[in-house]
């Protein structure tokens, strides 16, 4: 076995901890408790659902990842065991992002690509949701490898499955249609070598992809929400996209998840360590930019899209090339479209964020130098998101955008259980004080456990009073029995 594939397992070991770690206090909101809600809904209508959840912009999605929760939830309605499946998504998604960039990149820009990929916040933290854009990473990189196989080669084979993987993509999220312009690029850049049939062939099998969600558009009013939302120039225009891809290549994706608390969190995490190792955490950022600037000069200077010159592709690589295009291509449509991009709208850009952080890595570290300055940033960046996980986890969450973690939610449920005879149910009412993310439904259905309940048993009624701490940063909970435990 050579060094390069021993430290490539090994970065892949460091991130399945970090991940299983994670996986331990996964996220458990509104969101993943709908989601679940509304694939039994989706199994019980026999699959007969023409548009999926709501989006962001306020207009539904198509229908896939409700297909998908349809039949995941006929074998389990286990939030553990469906975010496992996610889980397993995404690891898998890894794993073959690693072996892709192990097979097309010099030896130390795949293990700079992959440190960023494995071991940085946004995709760890990415990994274990039940989210349609959570499904996104896998596609993606088997989209990515496809076409660097037909720009390379010129397989019409490797363009079908790229164009099927976009309209897959698109259909778990609406995200997914702004790959469409990229293929497009690509398409002029490849014509002479593609067959014209095999590209029929793609369009004819997405639009049967698409049907569903065609008759919701054109049959049950979807259309109007369209145009409505495009027609309006009220949005203003999306400038935050700009950190927000600084945010998903850096340690300052926390910034979105902790908000107004992200210096008490840090605090939290690392104690006076965090003045230390915090400023070191923006070199992975300023790599990033870097980067990507690199590409924004080789394609204006160079004046076209892709090279296959073996001279340019010893300095820009094909798989940057693309991650470059990906990138330009998405930013600039949420720019004109004017979406409004929360952070998981950048899902979509796996692995492109880790290519182009790792491109600058593997420039500087041809010296000394640039070595430990890189080395620094992906140190500091992995020892504050360890300090994070562990903080998540003593907090039981957070209330900006994390919540309250299952695990959370799950001892909660148990000091109820505790007060009572084994086997009593009950039917729990949560109150939240204070500001932060009250996700009442969710908590509700988790501590009430009206399941459990035998035949003619009563549930007993709970009341839950939880609040966020300022003071100490962590949960906080009191029970209160609204009727007498002897009635019961």
């Amino acid at each position: 076995m050579n060094r390069k594939i021993l430290i490539l397992i090994l970065i892949f070991a460091a991130a399945l901890a970090i991940r299983v770690y994670q996986l331990s206090i996964f996220e458990y909101k509104n969101d993943q408790y709908f989601a679940i809600l509304l694939g039994n809904d989706t199994r019980n209508s026999h699959f007969l659902v023409t548009h999926g959840m709501l989006s962001g912009v306020g207009v539904n999605n198509p229908p896939a990842f409700l297909y998908i929760m349809g039949l995941l939830t006929g074998f389990t309605n286990d939030p553990f065991y469906l975010t496992f499946f996610f889980f397993g998504i995404n690891i898998l998604a890894l794993a073959l992002a690693m072996f892709y960039f192990y097979r097309t990149l010099p030896g130390i820009y795949a293990i700079l690509s992959s440190a960023f990929l494995a071991l940085f916040p946004a995709f760890t933290f990415y990994s274990s949701n039940i989210w349609a854009q959570c499904l996104l990473p896998l596609i993606m990189i088997i989209l990515n490898i496809n076409l660097y196989k037909f720009i390379k080669y010129g397989n019409s084979w490797n363009f079908f499955a790229a164009f099927i993987l976009t309209a897959l993509a698109a259909q778990l999220h609406m995200s997914g249609f702004f790959i469409f312009p990229a293929l497009l690029i690509i398409l002029i850049y490849r014509w002479n070598k593609v067959d014209k049939r095999t590209i029929g062939a793609a369009i004819f099998l997405s639009f049967l992809l698409f049907v569903p969600y065609l008759i919701h558009l054109f049959l049950e009013n979807g259309l109007h929400k369209i145009i409505s939302y495009g027609a309006s120039f009220k949005r203003d225009i999306p400038w935050k996209v700009f950190p927000a891809h600084i945010r998903m290549s850096s340690f300052d994706f926390f910034r979105y998840y902790f908000k107004h608390d992200f210096n008490s969190v840090l605090r939290g995490a690392a104690g006076l360590w965090s003045f230390v190792l915090y400023p070191l955490t923006f070199i992975p950022a300023a790599l990033f930019v870097f980067g990507f600037l690199s590409y924004l000069k080789w394609l204006i200077k160079g004046r076209r899209f892709f090279s296959l010159d073996d001279d340019i592709n010893k300095r820009y690589p094909l798989p940057f090339q693309i991650c470059g295009l990906l990138i330009t291509v998405v930013t600039l449509g949420y720019l004109v479209l004017r979406v409004r991009t929360p952070m998981h709208y950048f899902i979509l850009l796996f692995p492109a964020y880790s290519l182009i952080t790792g491109f600058a890595a593997f420039k500087a570290w041809k010296t000394y130098w640039g070595k430990l300055t890189v080395l620094l940033g992906i140190i500091s960046t992995v020892f504050l998101l360890a300090g994070v996980l562990i903080f998540l986890d003593k907090a039981g969450g957070h209330p900006h955008e994390y919540g309250i973690s299952y695990k959370e939610l799950i001892s909660w449920r148990k000091d109820i259980q505790s007060a009572v005879s084994k086997g009593a149910c009950f039917n729990v009412k949560a109150n939240f004080t204070g500001k932060g993310k009250a996700d009442k439904e969710v908590t509700e259905a988790v501590l009430s456990d009206k399941n459990g309940c035998r035949a003619g048993t009563k549930p007993i009624p709970v009341e839950i009073n939880i609040g966020w701490n300022s003071k100490t940063m962590r949960y906080e909970h009191s029970i209160h029995w609204r009727e007498p435990l002897e009635r019961f």
